[in-house]
């Protein structure tokens, strides 16, 4: 997977997650109290605010670890995703 530069995305991702519950909230497929809204794959990975695989309600706690890990590739390119050494 090969992501783009990040830097400046916050504002778009943080609107783009705004639109979604909203789209979810009127449709009537609210999202799970205590779950936030997940990019799938993350902005980092993607670049892009509005992600190519939908959206995911996620448990806060693994959301936040996701973004954590992924926080320090903001603004840069990632060429790439290994998962325990293996790129899947």
């Amino acid at each position: 997977m090969i992501g783009k530069p990040t830097a400046g995305l916050v504002g778009a991702k943080k609107l783009a997650v705004d639109q979604e519950r909203r789209r979810a909230e009127r449709a009537g497929t609210p999202y799970p109290p205590g779950h936030q809204i997940g990019h799938v794959p993350d902005t980092c990975l993607s670049g892009n605010p509005v992600p190519p695989a939908g959206w995911l309600g996620m448990p806060g706690i693994s959301n936040n670890y996701v973004g954590g890990v992924s926080g320090r590739y903001v603004g840069r390119k990632v060429k790439g995703v290994r998962i325990d050494g293996v790129i899947p």
